[in-house]
């Protein structure tokens, strides 16, 4: 899989991967609970992709995969003991990882976890971070599986998702 951060110009091909995501996984059991239109909502998805910070994963020319890496910790993370301190400004924070089923359990999630591994050292920050839905089964274990270990469990409430 071919991973590069999206342009500009590509906000249309981002709204669209997280589009078909959506509602592929609409059939499957303990899947986030993501809302066409709402969460994530298009123009957050564009000015994520305006500012540089949403990353597609390409197989043969189609996006399978994407993410978004920031500094910008979700409401809640000021509350959590994370296993390594650091500022907002020191963590890079994994938001919106997602893999179209149809490529689940090929190493996409995997390859999108080392990427954004590399980007961290590579731009000198000393932690990364993510928050999952408890519900949200495959993508707590592919964080296990990949290193990441449960710190904490905190309530968050969002308009968008509940």
């Amino acid at each position: 899989m071919k991973i590069f951060t999206a342009k500009e110009y590509e906000y249309k091909k981002v709204i669209d991967f997280y589009h078909e995501l959506i509602t592929e996984m609409q059939v499957y059991p303990h899947h986030p609970t993501w809302i066409i239109g709402t969460y994530p909502d298009d123009d957050y998805l564009k000015q994520l992709t305006v500012n540089g910070q949403v990353y597609l994963g390409l197989e043969n020319d189609r996006t399978v995969a994407a993410m978004v890496l920031n500094n910008l910790p979700n409401d809640g993370y000021g509350t959590v003991s994370w296993q390594v301190p650091a500022s907002d400004a020191e963590a890079t924070i994994i938001h919106l990882l997602g893999v179209l089923p149809e490529y689940w359990g090929k190493g996409f999630g995997t390859e999108l976890l080392c990427f954004a591994e590399h980007l961290l050292r590579a731009n000198g920050q000393k932690a990364l971070r993510l928050d999952v839905m408890e519900e949200n089964l495959p993508a707590r274990r592919l964080y296990k599986q990949n290193g990441f270990k449960e710190i904490d469990t905190t309530k968050m409430y969002y308009d968008s998702t509940g």
